[in-house]
């Protein structure tokens, strides 16, 4: 029964990180302004978790500004397969935001090629994150948590 539950996790897992593109309907909420990359969320995505968080699927589309960024950025956290860093197009957040408090917290992420393969993913550690005045985490905070 337990390897049943695992398997099904895993399952679930994987239909979430590969069904959240084709089925999303992406709202564009907000540009930057030094890096000009593009936001969107996915408004299908949308539900309020058992712990009162919204749960929300964001894309940002890399500018020929943002791209070199957030390249340099994963070679710093130890990324090296340059070839397919150089193939990156947009990042998926999966995201939880505590509306009462103010704050969020990144679940998940996928970076993806223009095609939408896979060059990398993870979960980084639980930690929920103060949303800052004038942040695009500000902008997002306002249009859902009305």
């Amino acid at each position: 029964m337990k390897k049943l539950l695992i398997l099904f996790s895993i399952m679930s897992i994987l239909c979430l990180g590969f069904g959240m593109v084709n089925g999303a309907e992406w709202v564009y909420y907000a540009s930057s302004k030094t890096l000009e990359d593009k936001y969107y969320y996915d408004d299908t995505s949308i539900f309020t978790d058992s712990e009162g968080a919204i749960r929300i699927w964001i894309k940002q589309v890399f500018s020929s500004k943002g791209k070199p960024h957030y390249i340099d950025t994963m070679k710093q956290n130890g990324y090296n397969d340059y070839k397919k860093l150089e193939k990156i197009s947009f990042v998926l957040n999966y995201f939880a935001i505590k509306c009462n408090e103010k704050r969020y917290n990144l679940i998940s992420y996928y970076v993806r090629d223009a095609q939408g393969n896979n060059i990398d993913s993870g979960k980084p550690e639980s930690e929920w994150n103060p949303i800052k005045s004038g942040d695009i985490m500000e902008i997002l905070y306002k249009k859902i948590c009305r």
